[in-house]
């Protein structure tokens, strides 16, 4: 009897996601801070910077662009991050490749998602670092939007 092929949706939760090669990151993030913060006249200052905490950290970001995880994680190089991205970017052909180079964590939208908090905490408890966008959704208009349903329900209550 043939093996059945398993579907994407399978395959990303079969993962193990681990932290991302710093070497590809790095790089790609170099090469975004020269391509973007120059052309779109951005300048950065940071108050707290989680950089200098020993051990993991979690970034809790707003989702204001598209470009959000330039402006988030390239600044805070060369400390490597996983993103947490929503679950119907994965299947997007354009994405695939380096969504699954760069580990990052996928969520499904506006739900718990046992599987996203699983990776989440096992990337923590590496002693990796992980970013989120819980409102779920760029805008428009670039301004802030509802924190989606299902973002902060997916967490247990730490402390």
């Amino acid at each position: 009897m043939p093996k059945k092929k398993r579907t994407l949706q399978e395959k990303l939760h079969a993962r193990k996601i681990k932290q991302p090669p710093k070497l590809v990151y790095c790089a790609l993030g170099y090469l975004w801070r020269i391509l973007y913060f120059k052309r779109l006249g951005l300048s950065v200052e940071i108050k707290d910077d989680p950089r200098k905490c020993k051990g993991p950290y979690i970034v809790v970001s707003n989702h204001a662009s598209r470009l959000d995880y330039i402006y988030t994680g390239v600044v805070l190089l060369p400390d490597t991050l996983n993103f947490v991205a929503g679950y119907n970017e994965f299947f997007r052909s354009h994405l695939a490749f380096i969504f699954r180079l760069l580990q990052i964590i996928p969520k499904k939208n506006f739900t718990p998602d046992v599987y996203t908090v699983k990776e989440i905490a096992r990337i923590i408890r590496g002693g990796g670092r992980v970013i989120l966008f819980p409102e779920g959704m760029s805008s428009i208009g670039g301004g802030n939007q509802p924190s989606a349903i299902g973002s902060a329900t997916s967490f247990p209550r730490w402390g």
